[in-house]
């Protein structure tokens, strides 16, 4: 599995734990009255708002992320071709 796979598989998780954890504080903070809602459907929409906002971060950001791992392993790929090129003309 390629860098980029790795990283944008973790991000897919880190987002899931991220939105359970929004819903789990959100459902405790209604339960302790820290919150109140005039009904289970407005919980819910407030819930897809955040919900739907997170994902729309998260998704800029791993595009971000992914790009920045591309040009590093490029970078790397580079720099390693070159490394072999100076080696084999050095032995010849």
């Amino acid at each position: 599995m390629s860098l980029q796979d790795k990283l944008g598989r973790a991000t897919f998780d880190l987002l899931e734990v991220v939105k359970t954890r929004l819903a789990t504080d959100l459902l405790q903070a209604r339960t302790e009255g820290t919150v109140t809602f005039a009904n289970d459907e407005q919980m819910s929409q407030v819930l897809s708002l955040v919900n739907a906002s997170v994902e729309t971060s998260f998704s800029n950001g791993v595009d971000f992320i992914l790009g920045v791992a591309a040009a590093e392993t490029a970078a790397a790929s580079t720099s390693a071709k070159k490394t072999t090129s100076t080696r084999t003309k050095k032995t010849k």
